[in-house]
């Protein structure tokens, strides 16, 4: 490990020391001194190609949507780019590995609906840009403004808005006025769909202003977040955009209109009578609970409209966690200070109790309707009220209750695409999964690997599931007291069955989604622990979808599910339900999901603690622990 450690350390000097060349020359192509740059660093041919790009990225294209005097292979499709022509459509037969094919065709893409694959091939051409002195600053930019227009479709604000805010900076660094202003619209548009308030007059030439959208005439498809969010935001039916598509779901992906997609989603019957599908979202500011249903062999659905109010809920709800963030810093010496923290905690307790009541009374009704929720519940929900704890309402009580990222996610593949499910998915920086052979695999029950305390700072925690672990899986192995290596983790992730992560937080310091995908799977379905304060909280703003460490690694195809805390906790009941999963994956056959849900309702602070515990993605209902 010391040896492939060092080998990356070198190829990390060797790229920063390529990026730096590279920038130096870029400066010089950006502020048009083509005449500066040696022979070392572009040839006479290299400069001639940045002449020819000037002609079809040039930045003014941004605002005045010039005709460019582009010629060669691709000229007929860059002037209907810089027209924004709806007639624009790429020849395939003529596409090839170019930067230009690579760029034009995510933009044909971009306009057929397609924009998390658009998205990737913008990112992949980032990649191969980085330290390049021969990409101009111009091209640079059309792709930010592609992936930024990319990203917001798919209801991504952070990824759009980290685009728009690096086609600005670039901008602004070359001196480019007129891509400065472009960007900030874009950035006007993403956060004021947002609900955020900016005061910035628009000028209606960004890819995503409402001037270049009409004349454009994009059809609404799956992958339009923000479109669907609008068009279906009242519906009380299984149109309703609660999460019936999430485009990051790749597992998931597949080409259809979104009417064909609902007459897809009523198959959700044939999921079992063990699973019941249940929506919450909020309608005219009012919580609604969706439960879906078979009857007759016809799925149904049975709506319960709440007089809660979402945004005040929600609001409460933080006011709670600010005050629990606020005590849990206290510093407590004297007898007296610690009485008054556990009564402080013990109020908060009490307080999220009260809301779980009020949802709970509604939520007894589907049974008052003869309805009555089976012994797994998949709660899909609203983005922005993803951080209301559903889970711990006593109606719930004795079931498994996880979350799923959108409703189509619970639907089994068509029968007819099962040989080739993943066809929309592939990426040339994706490796694949692998089975090692049968007789080369360790024969465990549960192969377990696990990071405890890595900052040493946990003492009593780790004592704790030092010996549980000792007891209940003396087979497994784990790094206990010392931070990983670079991609240590990751590697072993990719080999094991379960992980579990006893820290703080959700281990972003050691190993993240974004590096786990580099990394080659083997091995079945995975489960993730992120035993850590706030390891699953949650982002959400209106209209886009829901951010959290926990869900991007669902997003993973081989991780089946992600166990982790919405806000912060205490060691002792954490540990509690930790050590609690440490003995069931051995010994229990019950469902990952019933599991948490008991051990939830063990903890001292039920609701303080109990509550912050959630499951996403799927629960197990097989009984199968690997």
């Amino acid at each position: 490990m010391g040896e492939e450690f060092k080998e990356q350390e070198a190829e990390e000097k060797r790229e920063k020391k390529e990026i730096k060349q590279g920038t130096d020359t870029f400066r010089k192509i950006a502020q048009g001194r083509l005449s500066e740059i040696t022979r070392e660093e572009l040839n006479e041919d290299e400069i001639e190609i940045i002449k020819n790009e000037i002609e079809k990225y040039n930045v003014k294209y941004f605002t005045g949507r010039h005709v460019p005097q582009v010629e060669g292979k691709w000229k007929t499709e860059f002037e209907k780019y810089h027209t924004r022509s709806k007639e624009f459509s790429l020849d395939k037969e003529n596409e090839d590995s170019s930067f230009d094919s690579l760029f034009l065709s995510s933009y044909s893409s971009y306009l057929s609906g397609e924009y998390f694959s658009a998205k990737e091939k913008i990112e992949h051409l980032l990649r191969k840009s980085v330290g390049s002195g021969s990409v101009y600053h111009g091209a640079r930019l059309h792709l930010l403004s592609l992936g930024s227009a990319a990203s917001y479709r798919l209801g991504a604000y952070y990824d759009a808005i980290w685009f728009a805010n690096a086609g600005k900076l670039l901008s602004d660094s070359v001196g480019e006025k007129a891509g400065v202003e472009y960007f900030e619209e874009m950035e006007w548009v993403i956060e004021t769909t947002a609900g955020i308030s900016r005061t910035w007059q628009k000028s209606g030439v960004s890819l995503i202003s409402k001037e270049i959208e009409n004349e454009l005439g994009t059809p609404m498809c799956l992958e339009n977040k923000i479109e669907r969010s609008a068009a279906y935001r009242k519906e009380a039916s299984l149109l309703r955009d609660v999460k019936i598509y999430d485009a990051r779901e790749k597992k998931h992906r597949i080409k259809t209109t979104v009417e064909e997609y609902i007459c897809n989603i009523k198959r959700i019957g044939s999921t079992g009578k063990d699973l019941s599908p249940l929506m919450v979202y909020a309608i005219d500011g009012s919580i609604s609970f969706c439960l879906v249903f078979t009857e007759k062999g016809k799925t149904k659905i049975s709506v319960i409209k709440s007089k809660i109010k979402a945004d005040e809920m929600v609001c409460r709800l933080h006011a709670v966690k600010n005050r629990n963030r606020e005590i849990l810093k206290r510093r407590c010496t004297e007898r007296e200070e610690k009485e008054k923290w556990w009564r402080d905690r013990m109020e908060l307790d009490r307080e999220i109790g009260r809301e779980a009541a009020l949802l709970d009374a509604y939520l007894r009704k589907f049974q008052e309707k003869g309805r009555l929720f089976a012994k797994q519940v998949a709660l899909v929900i609203e983005d922005v009220l993803s951080e209301i704890p559903f889970e711990i309402c006593d109606v719930f009580c004795g079931k498994g209750v996880f979350r799923a990222p959108s409703l189509g996610s619970l639907v089994p593949p068509p029968e007819d695409s099962a040989a080739a499910p993943n066809a929309e998915c592939k990426s040339e920086d994706r490796p694949k999964s692998s089975d090692p052979p049968e007789n080369s695999r360790e024969k465990n029950a549960c192969n377990v690997f696990y990071l405890l305390n890595p900052e040493k700072n946990l003492s009593d925690t780790e004592i704790r599931i030092k010996e549980t672990i000792r007891e209940e899986l003396p087979n497994s192995k784990g790094i206990i007291a010392r931070a990983p290596e670079p991609m240590e983790i990751e590697k072993q992730i990719a080999k094991c069955d379960v992980f579990m992560y006893f820290g703080h937080g959700g281990g972003e310091k050691f190993f993240t989604p974004r590096t786990l995908k580099r990394v080659q799977m083997h091995g079945g379905k995975k489960k993730i622990f992120l035993f850590g304060c706030s390891s699953a909280k949650i982002s959400a703003l209106p209209n886009y979808n829901t951010h959290s460490t926990c869900i991007s690694y669902l997003f993973i195809p081989e991780i089946e599910s992600v166990t982790g805390a919405l806000w912060d906790v205490t060691d002792k009941d954490l540990d509690h339900i930790s050590i609690g999963v440490l003995r069931s994956l051995q010994s229990s056959s019950e469902p990952l999901s019933v599991t948490i849900n008991r051990l939830r309702h063990g903890c001292k602070l039920k609701y303080l603690n109990g509550a912050a515990i959630v499951v996403y993605g799927e629960g197990g209902g097989d009984g199968d622990r690997r």
